[in-house]
Order: C-alpha cells, then structure tokens, then sequence
C-alpha cells in the first residue's frame, strides 16, 4: 500500500483488494475470503461495509491495536 503520513487514512476497495492480491482473488458469491494485515504498524485497520440501498455504513472490525505496534 501507499504510505500513510501520521494522523492520515487511506481507503483500499475489495474490488483493489482482490485484483492485486497475489494470487488476485476471484470473488464467489456467498463464500468469504479472509485478508492478513502483517509489518510493522502503529495504528489500527477497519473494515468498512457500505450498503448503497439503504445507505448505511457498518465497521466490521476485529483488530484495533490502539496504537500499540503489531508485531
């Protein structure tokens, strides 16, 4: 990923996600693929949900570091 300056975000899509993945992920309708976060950071990822009919955002998170760094 780009680098991320302190205090700042970045925004990946799934659809980058699977794309550049290596191997690229062939996304199938109602079977998930799990993602590995790995290095050095100091901060948190989220996982955002956006459902585009009701427009509501849902975080899906399971890891939040809180500023610790991840080993």
């Amino acid at each position: 990923s780009p680098a991320v300056s302190a205090g700042g975000t970045i925004q990946i899509s799934a659809a980058n996600i699977e794309t550049q993945s290596v191997p690229a992920i062939t996304p199938v309708l109602g079977q998930p693929y799990d993602v590995l976060v790995s290095g050095p950071i100091t901060g948190y990822v989220q996982h955002m949900g956006f459902n585009a009919t009701s427009g509501v955002i849902t975080d899906l998170s399971s890891f939040r570091n809180g500023g610790a760094t991840a080993p």
